[in-house]
């Protein structure tokens, strides 16, 4: 766990200079209200969380089971996300954004215990649904740690329910237990959406290039709000391969580019 510090300085490290970024925590969390609305957190964020308290406990007020989750639970101030085996090993927690949020950046860091056979999801313009799984069936464009193969950061988008890789770059090795830092930009361009992220080792000074970028037109994707959502991914099938690990998000910061 890094350094704590202000919200307001975490915040401007979120939209201000590569250099500025390292893995620190906040001590502030976004208002949901009785009827499931949310508030935009102080300082300008959509979403701030930091995992912070309830160790043993289950994530904060306003994280939702989207589906495939075997548990979802806090750890010295960290998420922890292990999903249930399937045919199709991937869990997800879901975060709603206040109304109208559709250009957004994220900052998120993460740890994977098994790196071998684990990848690590971040989705925006999310719908609340899971695969094919849920009515409505799962839409939304992600950044994806994919530490199992390759390894690799892609860029992804789900549509009716089917993940699809948009474009994937190679990446150096990832090892267990190191937390690496993530940004991820969605932003709408007159009929198209431009998607970029960059990766790099938590604690360093953070890339002044995008690893990836692409952009898509998907119709149903195009100025659509949502929520966002984590998801945990293993390789690991019912028919062998033994428990799946967990994975380790905190220090997440949602704010408009």
């Amino acid at each position: 766990m890094g350094t704590r510090i202000a919200l307001l300085t975490l915040v401007a490290a979120a939209c201000g200079t590569p250099d500025d970024t390292a893995h620190t925590d906040v001590d502030a969390d976004v208002g949901v209200a009785a009827d499931g609305a949310v508030d935009a957190a102080p300082g300008g964020a959509l979403l701030v969380e930091d995992f912070a308290g309830g160790d043993g406990g289950a994530w904060p007020a306003g994280w939702t089971v989207l589906g495939g989750v075997a548990s979802a639970t806090v750890e010295n101030g960290r998420g922890v996300l292990v999903p249930t085996v399937s045919g199709y090993t991937l869990g997800r927690m879901g975060h709603a954004l206040p109304a109208g949020a559709v250009d957004v950046e994220v900052t998120f860091t993460l740890t994977m215990t098994e790196p071998g056979r684990q990848g690590v999801g971040f989705y925006v313009r999310q719908n609340g649904g899971h695969l094919t799984s849920t009515t409505p069936r799962g839409a939304g464009y992600a950044v994806f740690v994919e530490a199992f193969r390759g390894p690799q950061l892609g860029l992804w988008r789900e549509r009716d329910g089917a993940e699809e890789s948009l474009q994937r770059v190679a990446v150096p090795a990832l090892d267990a237990g190191v937390a690496y830092a993530v940004r991820f930009r969605c932003v709408q361009e007159g009929a198209s959406t431009s998607l970029a992220a960059r990766l790099w080792p938590a604690g360093t000074p953070e890339p002044s290039a995008w690893t990836v970028t692409t952009t898509d037109t998907t119709p149903a994707l195009q100025a659509a709000s949502g929520g966002v959502a984590v998801d945990a991914w293993n390789t690991v099938t019912p028919g062998g391969g033994g428990p799946p690990g967990p994975i380790h998000v905190d220090d997440i910061v949602v704010t408009s580019p």
